[in-house]
């Protein structure tokens, strides 16, 4: 009788109580870029009618600039206050597929050179809250991020190592101003691109 192939696991996580958790978290962010967008499109608004009439040029130019740097600021806001997370990953024979909160599903194939999914978790610095401790941040290419619970990272890591990706693992210090935090970072990639 001939042996049976093993075939690697699948998982399907289902994200979305993360997802509303990293919103909520993110909201006050996002709003407050979007509010200042707002304040900058109205008084460059307000300004740019009478100094048109005026013809005074170096008026012009400065309301022009408030009316651009307040789109700036909204659409910046929107795309990087992190508004759209991944609400679920499917990891099975064909690679990773990522679903957001809107758009449509994206497959990263798991021979796709560009596969990388990067897990920071802050459960080794030891000011982590209990809620930093239960959940993992992830990103990757094309908008992937959000959060994971931190009992998938196990199931994900054999998922990706069935499928032959590297996988490191380090604990880094990463330092902003005078703060420190211990971040325990792992790497899903490619073996070429670990």
């Amino acid at each position: 009788m001939p042996p049976k192939s093993v075939l690697p696991p699948e998982l399907d996580l289902d994200l979305r109580e993360e997802a509303r958790r990293f919103v909520r978290e993110r909201t006050p962010v996002t709003l407050t870029g979007i509010v200042l967008g707002v304040a900058f499109l109205g008084v460059g608004g307000y300004l740019i009618g009478p100094l048109v009439r005026a013809g005074a040029v170096p008026g012009e130019v400065l309301s022009v600039l408030l009316l651009v740097l307040g789109v700036g600021l909204i659409v910046l806001s929107l795309r990087t206050g992190l508004i759209n997370p991944v609400t679920s990953v499917l990891a099975d024979r064909r690679g990773l597929t990522y679903t957001w909160r809107w758009g449509s599903p994206f497959l990263r194939r798991w021979s796709d050179p560009g596969l990388l999914l990067v897990l920071d978790d802050l459960g080794p610095d030891p000011r982590s809250t209990e809620e930093q401790k239960r959940h993992v941040y992830f990103g990757g290419p094309r908008s992937v991020y959000g959060l994971l619970p931190v009992a998938s990272i196990g199931p994900l890591l054999d998922v990706a190592r069935g499928h032959g990706l590297s996988i490191r693992m380090g604990v880094e210090v990463e330092r902003r101003g005078r703060n420190e935090r211990r971040i325990r970072r792992i790497r899903i990639a490619q073996a070429s691109e670990a």
